[in-house]
């Protein structure tokens, strides 16, 4: 794949992302029922670790189905354009007092910006690389699968770490990222199938 190819299959994948977390908050009481009355302050951290999450699932995804190379490059393009978007969109999205639901990602006091997101990014990339990425079989517990630790450390943020089955609501909405990455994958091939180059 050449760089303009990257570059827009990035810029596309950006935004599927962003659309995906932007149903976060409405879909909370899927996730699990114990967040039905999730304050306003822990909705932004749902809703901001969820997109770490998925960024990090989408940089693991990559590696597999393009290389390292081609992995870095996506991968930077992509976390600046989601970035972005949401540094740009900031104002306008707080002018309609929060009938976006991605605009719970600035309710808090110190609303993040360009830089903040690129360094939660980055925190949450070096520490969930020390996970597994796949389920292993036959296992007697899930310490050390990504899903369950992303699970652990959301439940802990929102100081719900005893509650077990927010934790295991969480994780299993976590593996449907693993899902989503693979079903954006198929719809952008589709889309770029002829200036796709594998």
């Amino acid at each position: 794949m050449d760089n303009s190819n990257i570059e827009t299959y990035a810029s596309n994948f950006a935004y599927l992302i962003l659309n995906n977390v932007d149903s976060i908050p409405e879909s909370k009481e899927k996730i699990s029922s114990s967040l039905q009355n999730i304050n306003e302050n822990d909705l932004l951290v749902l809703t901001t670790e969820f997109l770490f999450y998925e960024l990090h699932v989408c940089d693991r995804f990559f590696f597999l189905w393009y290389g390292a190379e081609t992995r870095g490059k996506m991968m930077d393009m992509i976390v600046k354009k989601v970035a972005s978007v949401l540094d740009e969109n900031r104002e306008h999205m707080l002018d309609k007092e929060m009938k976006s639901p991605m605009a719970y990602l600035y309710m808090a006091s110190t609303l993040p910006d360009f830089e903040a997101i690129i360094e939660g990014y980055n925190k949450r990339q070096r520490e969930y690389s020390e996970y597994s990425f796949w389920p292993q079989e036959n296992q007697q517990h899930f310490a050390g699968e990504l899903y369950w630790e992303f699970a652990k450390k959301l439940a802990l943020l929102i100081n719900k770490e005893e509650d077990v089955f927010l934790k295991i609501g969480i994780s299993a909405y976590a593996m449907g990222v693993y899902e989503m990455a693979d079903k954006f994958k198929d719809e952008l091939d589709e889309h770029f199938k002829h200036q796709l180059k594998t």
